[in-house]
């Protein structure tokens, strides 16, 4: 083999980056509805509201990152509040976790207490494709499924009532039902961060649709110097053609 020949070899660059993908082990049942969520529908008359799940939010959350690539503020903006929102969340269940850990503590020293599980868990892959949030937000259910395995533990065992449990899962879920409805404020707009400043039709249009969910943005979100810590990188060929046509000294 002559020595140009190795040389392409060894300069050749490495394939494209793939990830594992990675399987949960779920024990709760009402993990399912979370990944799932619920149509809205009719009882009795009246129209039960849906619930947005992990699919769903998997889905609203790649199509903004897109957005955000495209340089979009308030796709921006929405990715800051869904990572807010996801911390809240996280931080409930850790809190409630903690009573429900006080709760076993009245067991004498000694016990060695077991949790609970299924006898068919439910599995789940996480394969989200460059989407840190909707990866994330799997990861957020093992919380959740820890958390409702520990109240179901402390009920088997008499160490909680039946009320005070329920309470537990009604509260662990309604946290994460916040954090997912999160993902419902975005809309796509086909905007930039020049329709803002400009005020163009479309701009206006998102400027109206964000303000009724009391979204607005603040001049560090324009200017591209507050941005979500798992934002995607701004194409770049946007933020030139911004600054041949002198638009981003304007911000």
């Amino acid at each position: 083999m002559s020595e140009q020949n190795t040389n392409k070899r060894q300069l050749s660059l490495p394939g494209k980056l793939t990830a594992s993908v990675d399987t949960l082990t779920f024990h709760n049942r009402y993990v399912k509805m979370m990944i799932e969520g619920r149509k809205p529908q009719k009882k009795d008359g009246k129209t039960v509201s849906g619930i947005i799940g992990l699919k769903l939010f998997a889905a609203i959350t790649r199509d903004c990152i897109k957005s955000a690539q495209a340089d979009d503020p308030f796709a921006d903006l929405v990715l800051i509040t869904l990572e807010q929102s996801e911390q809240r969340c996280r931080d409930k269940l850790i809190s409630l976790s903690k009573k429900v850990d006080e709760a076993l503590s009245i067991v004498p020293t000694g016990v060695s207490l077991s949790g609970v599980e299924s006898v068919e868990p439910m599995y789940f892959q996480v394969a989200f494709s460059a989407n840190p949030y909707a990866s994330r937000a799997a990861y957020l259910l093992l919380n959740f499924d820890e958390c409702l395995n520990k109240v179901w533990a402390a009920r088997f065992k008499g160490l909680l009532g039946t009320n005070e449990a329920n309470d537990f899962n009604q509260l662990a879920q309604r946290a994460v039902r916040a954090y997912f409805s999160k993902a419902k404020i975005y809309r796509h707009f086909g905007i930039n961060r020049k329709d803002i400043v400009l005020t163009t039709a479309r701009g206006a249009e998102a400027i109206k649709h964000y303000q009724r969910h009391h979204l607005e943005l603040s001049e560090p979100v324009i200017k591209r110097e507050l941005r979500g810590q798992f934002a995607p990188v701004i194409n770049p060929a946007i933020i030139a053609q911004s600054s041949s046509t002198g638009f981003d000294e304007g911000l």
